[in-house]
């Protein structure tokens, strides 16, 4: 019985020690250890977002630094324009209000348009005068005529027979269609718009078929279209081809009315057949019905006196 307990002694021993020497159980403890140092770095890891703050303040900088660029540009547009330094580079006399609009990057040409309209409404002698002298200046003639000459269309060919000849003392008169200097580079452009917004306009209050606005300006551009002064010629074609273009949109758009006012009238007629009794509605109709077809009359008057001239 001793010897067996002196073994069980010994074994006890020998597990103890078997223990104490066991390092599978010190290396989770180290792992522990490491494993709460990458979490340290992380906590400190959250440090950084705070410098990013400067770093967007720093990008902001720079914004307030384009605002002046807006300021600048329309410094430049607004002094892009100069009637003197117009008539000096091009001898081209600036005392037109329409040619100075056409010429002026930074014009409204629609108010342009609304203002001529108006004038011709109040002065229509006056205000047709000056879309002649427009046309003029644009052919790069400094001669005007005044509200009585505007509308002697029987003195028109005489007229610019007295044009010819003080262009032809000129040895190369300048005219914006053909001319390369610079402030002549949206000429064309601008001039077609503004021919365009004056038809349009006019037709829009009515003043294209109650004043003499679109036969002036015909009767002038079909003479001077056959000048013998270059100038003339090309811009008066130009002119001409742009009256017709904006003469068409708008005919486009009294034969769709016309299309709509007739559907109308029908649909009022099968009801006053059912009725048998001519409603207010349908003497409307017939009234804008009238209306709509003395436009379309004046429309191909005014096509047909361009094309045949």
């Amino acid at each position: 019985m001793g010897d067996a307990e002196v073994e069980a002694d010994d074994e006890d021993d020998a597990d103890g020690v078997d223990d104490g020497d066991d390092e599978p159980d010190t290396r989770p403890a180290k792992r522990k250890g490491k494993a709460t140092e990458p979490r340290k770095a992380k906590a400190k890891s959250k440090g950084p977002p705070p410098p990013k703050k400067p770093r967007m303040a720093k990008n902001a900088l720079p914004k307030p630094q384009k605002t002046p660029k807006p300021t600048k540009r329309k410094a430049r547009a607004n002094g892009d324009f100069d009637a003197d330094r117009l008539a000096t580079e091009t001898k081209i006399s600036a005392d037109n209000p329409l040619f100075n609009a056409i010429m002026n990057p930074s014009a409204a040409l629609q108010s342009t348009a609304e203002d001529f309209l108006d004038s011709l409404a109040q002065s229509p002698g006056v205000a047709q005068a000056e879309l002649i002298n427009c046309i003029l200046r644009a052919c790069g003639c400094n001669d005007s005529v005044d509200a009585d000459e505007v509308l002697d269309y029987d003195g028109v060919v005489d007229s610019l027979d007295n044009f010819t000849e003080g262009l032809k003392q000129e040895n190369s008169p300048i005219y914006p269609l053909t001319s390369k200097l610079p402030i002549f580079k949206r000429f064309r452009a601008s001039l077609s718009e503004l021919i365009s917004r004056l038809v349009l306009s006019a037709a829009d209050v009515g003043a294209l078929y109650t004043s003499d606005m679109v036969t002036t300006l015909q009767t002038w551009v079909v003479a001077m279209s056959s000048s013998q002064i270059r100038a003339f010629r090309h811009t008066a074609t130009a002119v001409a081809l742009e009256v017709e273009t904006a003469l068409c949109q708008v005919a486009a758009a009294v034969e769709k009315e016309a299309e709509i006012v007739g559907r109308q009238r029908e649909g009022e007629r099968k009801r006053r057949a059912a009725n048998k009794a001519q409603n207010v509605m349908e003497k409307d109709l017939d009234g804008k019905a009238a209306e709509v077809r003395k436009r379309r009359a004046a429309l191909a008057e005014y096509l047909k006196e361009i094309v045949d001239g």
